[in-house]
């Protein structure tokens, strides 16, 4: 539960949660889109029932990386690396 792998899927995971919020803050800004256009709509449409089907898929994942967490940080205490995981952007 402490080897590199762990470390990645943790990373991996928070990276794609923040890439989800990303597109999907895209994709609900309706200030850009032109709401005129059905297909616009659409995508708005699309993007809000995306984000209620994953909030609390994501908030599940993320207690259990919270979870998966505490053993790293017995192992390898307050690191830099575990702390700045969050704030990683790829």
């Amino acid at each position: 539960m402490t080897g590199t792998a762990i470390k990645d899927y943790i990373k991996n995971v928070i990276n794609e949660i923040k890439e989800f919020i990303k597109q999907a803050s895209f994709d609900i800004d309706y200030k850009e889109k032109n709401l005129d256009e059905v297909g616009q709509v659409i995508t708005i449409m699309a993007a809000i029932g995306d984000i209620q089907m994953k909030n609390k898929y994501n908030v599940i994942v993320l207690d259990v990386i919270d979870e998966m967490i505490k053993p790293l940080k017995k192992v390898y205490g307050e690191t830099k690396e575990l702390v700045d995981w969050s704030k990683d952007d790829k």
